[in-house]
């Protein structure tokens, strides 16, 4: 209700028009309040207005994935139109927020490249989930940078232009390489111990 009424007078659509639409801060707490309140009219029309910055939109990718919820959206990102799909991931109760907000931080901003990207992430996330809890190592996710950190690397994306340096990408995300090490190396033992399984028809 309160959400409705703010659309209809306009105050949302204000927020992006006052100082010719420059004031980033205001627009950004804009999308932060339409998005709680599920303005989905207004966020999708964001999403597909070419002047409204791309930085914005990717945060505003990214506040929708930590619904967690399957989701269509049109988006114009460097004045070029694409369709994408948000994706759910399928998980456990333990540390649920936290592992939603990593995969959230990384899906937001490579989920426009290709529904192949998109899968790729979700499917890495789900992956690393898995392996953290068979080995018990939650206690090691307390931050979704870390967290986010390690599904990049482990899906094998290269776009930051790091290759595989893990300090240098754990830097970008603003992680504990350390801890990313460990994690990564949890995710690389379980896949391991899933190919031997399959390979011994268990």
């Amino acid at each position: 209700m309160l959400g409705e009424i703010l659309d209809e007078d306009g105050l949302f659509v204000w927020s992006f028009d006052e100082m010719d639409g420059a004031d980033h801060e205001l627009q950004y707490l804009a999308l932060v309040t339409a998005e709680s309140l599920r303005v989905d009219d207004f966020l999708r029309e964001v999403l597909l207005e070419p002047e409204v910055a791309d930085v914005l939109k990717v945060e505003l990718l990214e506040m929708l994935l930590r619904r967690n919820e399957d989701f269509e959206v049109g988006l114009v990102l460097c004045h070029i139109y694409r369709k994408i799909r948000l994706m759910r991931i399928e998980i456990g109760r333990k540390r649920r927020k936290k592992f939603i907000e990593g995969y959230a931080k990384v899906a937001s901003r490579f989920v426009a490249f290709s529904d192949g990207y998109a899968k790729k992430v979700k499917n890495t996330a789900e992956e690393l989930y898995r392996a953290i809890e068979k080995y018990e190592q939650f206690d090691m996710c307390q931050a979704a940078d870390d967290i986010a950190c390690v599904i990049y690397l482990a899906a094998g994306l290269k776009e930051l232009g790091l290759g595989k340096d893990v300090a240098a990408v754990a830097e970008a995300f603003g992680a504990n390489a350390a801890l990313v090490r460990v994690l990564l190396t949890t995710f690389t033992s379980a896949r391991a111990g899933l190919d031997l399984a399959k390979e011994k028809g268990e």
